[in-house]
């Protein structure tokens, strides 16, 4: 599985990429710290999976979501609480694209810091390789 991490956060991409090594089958192709260099990089390259912040400077993680043609990506995104998402509400879009999966749930972690990846890996771990392996 290709999958692609964006985020404006250098701390967070560092971690995901971490974690990501750990998952056997995955490959992170590239990684953004901006969606308008994401969306171009995905002009002309498919992956399966994206790892995607909501909130970041020119496009968030939304805008992005919208204007993207391949429908059958899977979109996680990483955003660590509702209180930080001042653009738009994680919960609208996280239904729409749990939706949007076969299969596909919303898994929110109240209270878990911007780091969550780091300081709550075993959750997110579990519940990462859980929700890939299908």
């Amino acid at each position: 599985m290709k999958a692609l991490i964006i985020d404006d956060n250098d701390i967070a991409r560092t971690t995901l990429m971490h974690l990501a090594k750990q998952i056997p089958n995955l490959t992170i192709t590239n990684e953004f710290s901006n969606a308008i260099e994401a969306y171009n990089y995905l002009q002309s390259n498919h992956v399966d999976l994206i790892f995607l912040d909501i909130e970041m400077p020119e496009m968030n993680g939304i805008e992005l979501t919208k204007n993207l043609s391949e429908k059958n990506t899977i979109i996680i995104f990483t955003s660590p609480k509702k209180e930080d998402d001042q653009i738009v509400p994680y919960e609208n879009a996280g239904v729409k694209s749990a939706k949007l999966l076969k299969n596909g749930k919303l898994i929110t972690y109240p209270g878990f810091p911007h780091g969550m990846p780091t300081t709550e890996a075993a959750t997110i771990n579990k519940d990462l390789l859980e929700f890939i392996e299908g």
